[in-house]
Formats: C-alpha cells, sequence, structure tokens
C-alpha cells in the first residue's frame, strides 16, 4: 500500500510574512521564498518587491532594476516603494531619475 505524503501549505499572506522575514537575515533564502510566492500567485507585488530587495542585498541592482521597472507607474503614492525605486536607479548611475523618484 502505497502511502500518501502532503506537504505542508500556508496561506499567502504567511508566505509572504515568512519571506519579509529571511529577507532580514538571509537574502538568498528570502529570493527562494518570493520566487516559489510568485510561482503560485506572478502578479503578487509584495513578492515581488521582497524579490528586488533580496537582489539589492546581493548587489545585482540590473535584476532588481528589471523586477521594479514594471510596478513603477503603478505604484507612484508608495513613499516605500519608491524610496526602493529611487535607491535602485541611483546604484546604477541613473541620478537624475533617481532624484525624481525619492521627490
Amino acid at each position: 500500500m502505497a502511502s500518501t505524503r502532503t506537504e505542508p501549505r500556508g496561506s499567502y499572506q504567511t508566505a509572504l510574512d515568512h519571506a519579509a522575514k529571511l529577507l532580514r537575515t538571509n537574502p538568498r533564502l528570502a529570493e527562494q521564498q518570493a520566487t516559489e510566492i510568485l510561482k503560485v500567485f506572478p502578479g503578487a507585488e509584495p513578492a515581488r518587491q521582497i524579490l528586488a530587495s533580496a537582489c539589492r542585498m546581493q548587489g545585482r541592482a540590473q535584476e532588481r532594476l528589471a523586477i521594479l521597472e514594471p510596478l513603477a507607474a503603478r505604484n507612484t503614492a508608495s513613499p516605500n516603494f519608491q524610496y526602493e525605486w529611487g535607491r535602485t536607479l541611483g546604484s546604477l548611475g541613473r541620478t537624475r531619475e533617481a532624484i525624481g523618484a525619492l521627490e
């Protein structure tokens, strides 16, 4: 008789909270968690922002730009997003655009 094993599953919010906690201590694992969330919820902007932050913490600014750029127009009213967007642009030498995002 074959046994049935099920993997534990949590809610979207639980997975997102876990990714955010990992970001504080291990950006590589946070990146993996965010990637897994995005496989199930491809439009999850909070997971994309965690993924982008993990890339920043690992020194991968170009990848971060590619993750955040599609979200920039939709998040103009979010100070946290604009701060991250400005930091990304600044780290790539796009100073004028970075200043605009941070104003």
